[in-house]
């Protein structure tokens, strides 16, 4: 017979993406806030202040996992761009998040474990990251031009990170290999599951 455990979220990619969209002066009760409401026991809702206070306390679990798991975090699930209402005639109506490229800078730096033995550019990897956290703006191409470099050396670049931050399928008999990503959400959802926030069946 199954046991299920009282949690709040179904799963860490739930929890995450409530506490890093969780805005509660901007949007008030937050769409996954209502989408969740059915889950949360009594007493324990997830909007007002009460979603503020359960944001905050599952991002700083996110940050007691070190920077780099927690910039991993960020930058998967923060917004990428803000709404922008400064009614500039200029303004497309979004504005850069800063906490997402912020985040974006912190895994291009640590990203030279990954390039061993390599001239690297800071510039080069932060794009690279950027575009492997959802920039599609970013051609590879280009961005070698804008940094300076050839651009098999930004192919070769590229591989190595995106083989970092993904790792590696199984090939015969050798084993997958989990990459910084992978690892991270591992190391928050044992974290959140240990706090009693997951929805766990055993």
């Amino acid at each position: 017979m199954n046991e299920t455990t009282s949690g709040i979220f179904k799963s860490a990619h739930e929890a995450l993406t409530f506490a890093y969209r969780f805005d509660s002066q901007q949007y008030g009760r937050s769409a996954m806030a209502i989408a969740l409401a059915n889950h949360a026991p009594s007493g324990r809702g997830l909007g007002g202040l009460d979603g503020a206070g359960q944001a905050g306390m599952i991002r700083r679990m996110v940050r007691n996992q070190g920077e780099l798991y927690e910039a991993l975090a960020r930058a998967r699930y923060l917004p990428r761009t803000l709404h922008c209402s400064c009614d500039a005639p200029c303004c497309s109506g979004m504005r850069p998040n800063l906490a997402w490229n912020a985040a974006i800078r912190t895994i291009g730096q640590m990203s030279i474990a990954a390039t061993p033995g390599c001239v690297s550019i800071l510039g080069l990897r932060c794009g690279i990251v950027a575009r492997y956290f959802g920039n599609k703006d970013i051609d590879l191409g280009r961005l070698a031009d804008h940094c300076d470099v050839h651009r098999n050396t930004a192919t070769k670049h590229n591989g190595l990170i995106v083989t970092w931050l993904r790792g590696q399928p199984g090939k015969g008999s050798e084993r997958a290999k989990p990459g910084m990503e992978a690892q991270a959400m591992q190391a928050i959802a044992e974290a959140l599951e240990a706090a009693g926030l997951l929805i766990v069946e055993r």
